[in-house]
């Protein structure tokens, strides 16, 4: 009698284990995880050759970039120079930006002849002394023709080993075109430090 007893409790100790892994199988694998944003938030695109999986969204930021009209934006490195400056220039022609910054012709998903009806370009150019800098989009706000942006400069560390000639970068910030208005002027910031009177119009 009791060998049965023993029999039946296994059985239903099989039983009840094989339902449970039966009730624990998944039907379907998220194998992409997805996010919702606020509807009110437009997510920053990484400049171009920076990893998708680093790039970070501050939710305040890509807020105010969404109803400041700011499209996307990039970094390229665009040459040389013999100073440290900070300029900016708006650029309603795509011909014109190419002539000036060839290297946005590589990023022909942006900034093409077709993009151009229904946007322009701020381009913020920096010329640092070394190699190892890299620059980001802190903030943009327009407004009636003007535009406040913020430039994050990431400077190399101490320990880095560094080229030791001029460079210039580019900041490509594309806006939308119901923005513009003749006139349109720029302040610009480094990391929330004021430049604006430093950085001529070219």
């Amino acid at each position: 009698m009791k060998k049965i007893i023993s029999m039946i409790l296994v059985v239903l100790a099989c039983a009840a284990l094989f339902a449970g892994c039966k009730a624990n199988k998944p039907t379907q694998v998220n194998v992409i995880p997805t996010a919702t944003p606020d509807s009110d938030a437009a997510a920053t695109l990484p400049p171009e050759g920076q990893d998708i999986a680093k790039a970070t969204v501050d939710p305040n930021i890509a807020a105010q970039q969404s109803r400041s009209s700011i499209l996307y934006w990039d970094a390229v490195r665009v040459g040389g120079g013999t100073e440290e400056q900070l300029t900016y220039k708006i650029f309603t022609d795509y011909d014109e930006l190419i002539k000036e910054v060839p290297a946005a012709a590589e990023l022909t998903e942006h900034y093409t002849k077709d993009a151009f009806e229904k946007m322009f370009v701020i381009a913020v150019f920096r010329t640092v002394r070394t190699g190892g800098f890299s620059f980001t989009l802190n903030k943009a706000e327009i407004k009636n023709g003007a535009a406040v942006i913020d430039i994050g400069e990431n400077t190399p560390t101490a320990s880095a080993i560094v080229t030791t000639a001029f460079e210039t970068h580019c900041i490509l910030i594309g806006v939308s075109s119901k923005e513009y208005q003749e006139g349109f002027t720029c302040e610009v910031l480094i990391n929330q430090n004021k430049a604006g009177s430093k950085a001529s119009h070219k």
